[in-house]
């Protein structure tokens, strides 16, 4: 039966960070995103994949990941000083971390949900579908490669009521009327070498 189905969720958060900003310049509601993904199946796990750099403190949106359903994986970049004096902050990729503990626990679950778009993962997905695993890729379209939907079971896009408008956006009028709610902490971009630094607010669960 479908209800029976056990289903792991991963998410590459940074990738949904910029897909929804650039996009739709709104933030993921992350709990309804996981209602929404698991649509009624059997959770076993959902697990955030954050990258963020040293120093930074995220704990309200980590709380709120946790008190969500999510497990964390927490990558922190450091600060180098490179050989002329001048500083660099290293670039950091879940990727591979993402597919070990994918292939870790595939042989707990008949579905795996991947939310990244990175058409690295495709190896990932034809190691999943050689096992019997289905694969659903949740994203954004026009942020997800093209051999990650070709290769999945289903590709699965990101629906309104998965994300709201931010209204720090000013230039973008709303296309929902989905509003944050008082539980839901935001997170918001630093433009810097990482790509993103999330922070969190009243607002809302934002990526």
């Amino acid at each position: 039966m479908f209800e029976s189905q056990r289903v792991g969720v991963f998410v590459d958060v940074q990738n949904m960070f910029h897909s929804a900003k650039n996009l739709v310049k709104g933030k993921i509601n992350y709990e309804r995103f996981l209602e929404g993904v698991v649509a009624g199946r059997q959770l076993v796990r959902a697990t955030a994949y954050i990258t963020q750099k040293q120093g930074i403190n995220q704990s309200n949106f980590h709380d709120a990941l946790i008190r969500f359903g999510y497990d964390l994986r927490v990558k922190e970049l450091r600060v180098r000083e490179n050989s002329d004096g001048s500083k660099s902050v290293a670039r950091g990729s879940w990727d591979v971390g993402m597919s070990l503990d994918i292939m870790a626990m595939s042989n707990k679950l008949d579905v795996v949900v991947l939310c990244a778009g990175n058409g690295e993962f495709s190896h990932l997905i034809e190691a999943l579908k050689a096992k019997g695993i289905r694969t659903e890729v949740v994203g954004f379209d026009r942020s997800t490669a093209v051999e990650l939907r070709k290769l999945a079971d289903e590709f699965v896009p990101i629906e309104d009521s998965w994300w709201f408008q931010d209204n720090k956006n000013d230039d973008q009028p709303p296309t929902n009327d989905q509003q944050p709610t008082n539980d839901q902490p935001e997170e918001s971009e630093e433009n810097d070498n990482i790509g993103n630094r999330i922070e969190t607010n009243k607002f809302g669960v934002l990526s």
